[in-house]
């Protein structure tokens, strides 16, 4: 029994004296991982990192199919389209039956009246008076005809445009009235488009070329030229606008014997009148051959609105005629009022085209 006490004695007094804890001791080995937990939610984005530089440019696809080619200006389809070569008539003075050519003219919207330069009016029914002694005869005559035969008309009244005051700052226009019931008849470009031509766009004309020699003429036959025009442009040294640019300037390279010719568009639409330079001429006091004095400014054009003006003068019939003799009278005479084929022709396209549809460039020449 005491043997039994004093061991659980010892025990007591062994378990009172136990010290502190020793240091750990290194960690074991890494047991096997757990299994991966779910996916927390996403964080909020990161702010946008700078551009990156641009690659390089990659390489050019294949050509796409190639269109159709546009098409060539024939000017022989406009002529024959629009009957203007019909519509030229060469004006002169017949002197002892020698036929002298000093302008151009042509006949639109009118029967009876052939539409040609004011500047040529006075050199073939106002300044004859000089030489009335050997009873010159101005006339008019349709290009390719014999001068004196059917299409040859004797001229003796005449309009001169309102604005016209001799020189190349006023609207240089006139007609010339016929005994004529013409049909078939080329018409001006419509009013309301005439503002639309540009500078570029292609022309043509139709007139009689100033030859080198003097020799009278039987039958003149007129000349067509193509051109463009250069620019548009008050008659004065004024500030441009739409509605004082009546002057066309081109590049026709046009003689004094054009003076009064026509001006068309690739459509066939008149768009001016020539006015090659304003002249005077002298006549021969013996032979009545006639000299031409140029004075002012080749290469212009009236544009069609002024012809336009002339045209609601004279188709109202509000101006009194001057005779041959130069001398103001009024006449009731038929002849003396010209009278109205077609007032106006509406423009097929909603606005002006100054250059041909689906155009190459390139024109095709009568």
């Amino acid at each position: 029994m005491l043997r039994h006490t004093g061991k659980l004695l010892f025990l007591l007094v062994f378990l009172g004296c136990e010290g502190p804890a020793g240091p750990a001791g290194p960690a074991g080995p890494a047991g096997p991982a757990g299994q991966t937990g779910a996916t927390g939610p996403a964080g909020p984005a990161g702010q946008t990192g700078a551009t990156g530089s641009t690659g390089s440019t990659g390489l050019q696809g294949p050509a796409g199919p190639q269109g159709e080619p546009g098409q060539t200006l024939d000017w022989s389809d406009v002529i024959e389209d629009q009957n203007l070569g019909d519509a030229v008539y060469v004006i002169g003075v017949q002197v002892q039956g020698r036929n002298y050519v000093l302008g151009s003219g042509f006949v639109a919207h009118f029967w009876n009246a052939i539409w040609t330069n004011a500047h040529v009016v006075q050199a073939v029914l106002i300044s004859t008076g000089s030489i009335s002694h050997l009873n010159p005869r101005p006339f008019a005559a349709k290009s390719g005809t014999v001068i004196g035969g059917t299409d040859t008309y004797w001229l003796e009244n005449y309009w001169v445009h309102p604005g016209y005051n001799g020189t190349a700052r006023t609207p240089d226009v006139a007609l010339l009235l016929i005994d004529a019931n013409l049909t078939e008849l080329p018409f001006f470009l419509p009013r309301d488009q005439v503002q639309g031509l540009r500078v570029g766009q292609p022309i043509g004309t139709i007139g009689f070329l100033e030859e080198t020699s003097v020799e009278p003429v039987t039958v003149p036959i007129a000349t067509f030229k193509e051109g463009t025009i250069g620019a548009l442009r008050p008659p004065a040294d004024d500030v441009a606008t739409p509605e004082n640019s009546w002057v066309i300037q081109h590049n026709l390279d046009l003689s004094g014997r054009t003076s009064g010719s026509l001006l068309f568009d690739h459509t066939g639409y008149i768009i001016g009148m020539n006015f090659a330079s304003i002249f005077r001429v002298i006549y021969d006091d013996q032979t009545g051959q006639p000299t031409r004095v140029p004075s002012e400014n080749p290469g212009l054009a009236v544009r069609a609105d002024e012809l336009w003006r002339l045209y609601d003068v004279a188709a109202a019939g509000r101006r009194i005629v001057p005779d041959v003799s130069g001398r103001r009278m009024v006449s009731e005479r038929l002849t003396d009022v010209p009278i109205v084929l077609e007032p106006e022709q509406d423009y097929p396209h909603e606005s002006y085209m100054p250059f041909p549809l689906n155009w190459n460039g390139e024109t095709s020449l009568p």
